[in-house]
């Protein structure tokens, strides 16, 4: 069994366990080595470790916050003919709603009572706060 050594120098397309479908994405971003990949930055990093309280949300910021589950609501919207999924979610501090677009099975998943780590950035329109 011959085994090949893999360098910095080495083309991603010579590495078999890549498929093509990444090595598609690699190259779209100019990664066509392995020294390439490995220095890579990402453009944005989010940080989910930082926990939020619901009361000191700030409209514009992206946050995560642990909450119990109080109410889900699903409905299909009038205008536009899209799914949209409102959870009413609690902390210690407040309450928030959360909105998803096009994503009917939220109400299969979230049920009320369970705590959950949400992530999103923060909204204010004429109902106050939510997130999506």
């Amino acid at each position: 069994m011959s085994t090949k050594l893999i360098t910095f120098e080495t083309e991603l397309e010579g590495v078999k366990s890549i498929p093509p479908a990444i090595l598609k994405k690699f190259k779209k971003l100019g990664i066509e080595t392995v020294r390439d990949l490995l220095w890579h930055i990402p453009s944005r990093y989010e940080d989910f470790s930082k926990v939020s309280k619901i009361k000191d949300l700030k409209p514009g910021e992206l946050v995560t916050i642990r909450a119990e589950v109080k109410k889900v609501n699903s409905r299909r919207s009038f205008r536009s003919r899209i799914f949209v999924t409102d959870v009413l979610v609690t902390d210690e501090t407040s309450g928030i709603s959360l909105v998803w677009f096009n994503q009917p099975y939220i109400t299969n998943v979230l049920k009320e009572g369970m705590w959950v780590n949400f992530a999103g950035k923060v909204f204010y329109n004429k109902m106050g706060l939510h997130i999506s």
